[in-house]
């Protein structure tokens, strides 16, 4: 009878400790800078966190970086916005992470904020992310998507050198 009893103990532990396994998480942590002050820190700016489109968190800086952890199995979007700078927002995708890849990933990445001007077209930034990750399989690991981050980069060059010819004229 003990056998069985120690036997059983042993099966509950077991299924306990499977219940308990605690999902990876990522670590965000984003510098946020002024454009026109040549990269210096943009303190007083708003940062909003969203999971899943549910807003979780909002706080204001004011040092210029966001570092937050984030869970597995979620779409985050944060927004980082200031007055009379053009908001910026980016993505992280956890929802098809693994639950066993490594632990405590790190994702840095400097958002550059800009003055609105009257003329310059950025509307797209109000609907597109600057920036997007994601777990890459090849690499097994959460990590920018680059090739996104270079587009978005390039469509912001294009708006600010169509301003700059329409300013000429």
């Amino acid at each position: 009878m003990k056998f069985i009893t120690l036997i059983l103990f042993f099966i509950t532990l077991g299924f306990l400790a499977k219940a308990q396994t605690v999902l990876p998480k990522t670590i965000v942590d984003v510098k946020v800078t002024s454009v026109e002050k040549m990269r210096k820190i943009l303190p007083q700016t708003t940062v909003v966190l969203y999971r899943d489109n549910k807003k979780i968190d909002s706080v204001v800086l004011e040092k210029g970086r966001y570092k937050v952890e984030i869970d597995t199995g979620y779409v985050y979007k944060i927004i980082f916005s200031k007055e009379g700078y053009v908001s910026k927002s980016i993505v992280v995708n956890t929802k098809d992470a693994p639950q066993k890849y490594k632990k405590r990933a790190k994702l840095k990445l400097d958002i550059g904020l800009f003055h609105q001007k009257e003329g310059l077209n950025v509307s797209f930034l109000r609907t597109e992310p600057i920036g997007y990750a994601r777990y890459d399989f090849v690499s097994e690991k959460m990590e920018w998507d680059r090739d996104y981050l270079d587009k978005m980069k390039g469509k912001i060059v294009r708006a600010t050198l169509d301003y700059a010819k329409k300013k000429r004229k």
